[in-house]
């Protein structure tokens, strides 16, 4: 007796839907997921919407809120989690067609997109783009989405060049997960969008993508010059190449010690005091820090 088996085939409903992507500045190596980017860096977020139906769609409507902590999605109801602010570096270029708002205020972060899309806040000029923390882009009249059709625009953004308190306190809060690479932990800014048009009134909203600075950190053992056993009490100070102190700590009873949340440049490594019973050498070594360009892994 033959086996039963079955013939079919499933046909996925069509759809209008979104999805958010990020590269580098300039580039065009999308993901879907994420970034490791410098403090200071730029990068671009793509923002596409994808009419699958033979409809046409009116009154396209995209709305984002830029990346903070405290931010939620764009249904207000969820924490993204954001860990440093993103900014604008410059002023979005919309398709043919459309008309892109700003606004400055921080009610964003609080409420959701249908409270905030067609309030008084945004206007089409801004005199600071990095103050910017929430943007719409605004099908002009006779505008549409055509069926079998995609909308795409492209978001000039940027890391901070310093990292504020509250993010540097997220920073200190963080269990280091230490890689060969050198890497130690980073911040992380998570960031999705919203649309609506005439025909389709309700919220939708796209992938959630994140950018991530990430840190370097190093290990340190102090031991006996003769016995090779470890010395502990061993006070080691670490400055930048401004002589600016980053840490001062001391080796434990296995003479282990370390620095973290570093990034890239170079560093001078002092012994500034040396336990009892021991000569000062005036010990002081250079540590050079490295980040691979395409990777952004340090070394």
């Amino acid at each position: 007796m033959d086996a039963p088996y079955s013939d079919a085939t499933i046909i996925a409903a069509q759809s209008i839907y979104a999805e958010k992507f990020i590269a580098p500045e300039g580039s065009n190596n999308w993901s879907k997921q994420g970034l490791l980017v410098k403090e200071g860096g730029s990068f671009d977020y793509l923002l596409k919407i994808t009419n699958e139906t033979a409809q046409e769609y009116t009154g396209l409507t995209v709305y984002d809120t830029l990346p903070q902590i405290g931010d939620r999605n764009v249904f207000a109801t969820t924490d993204r989690g954001s860990e440093f602010d993103v900014r604008l570096r410059e002023g979005i270029t919309p398709p043919e067609g459309y008309t892109v708002f700003y606004t400055t205020s921080a009610e964003v972060y609080q409420k959701s997109m249908t409270e905030m899309v067609n309030t008084g806040i945004l206007t089409s000029s801004v005199s600071d783009y990095s103050a910017v923390t929430a943007f719409k882009i605004v099908a002009n009249e006779g505008t549409a989405l055509n069926g079998e059709s995609t909308f795409e625009v492209r978001i000039p953004a940027q890391a901070p060049n310093q990292l504020d308190d509250a993010s540097m306190a997220k920073l200190h809060e963080k269990t280091s997960q230490d890689q060969t690479s050198g890497t130690e932990t980073w911040l992380e800014a998570n960031n999705s969008f919203g649309f609506i048009t005439t025909e389709s009134p309700s919220v939708k909203e796209s992938n959630t993508v994140w950018a991530r600075i990430p840190f370097a950190g190093f290990c340190v053992k102090k031991v006996d010059g003769i016995s090779g056993s470890a010395v502990s009490s061993a006070e080691f100070t670490l400055t930048d190449a401004s002589g600016n102190v980053i840490a001062t700590v001391t080796s434990g009873e296995d003479g282990m010690f370390s620095f973290r949340e570093l990034t890239e440049g170079r560093y001078t490594l002092t012994e500034t005091k040396v336990p009892e019973g021991y000569m000062d050498r005036k010990l002081s070594i250079t540590v050079m820090i490295t980040q691979n360009p395409v990777t952004m892994e340090y070394n």
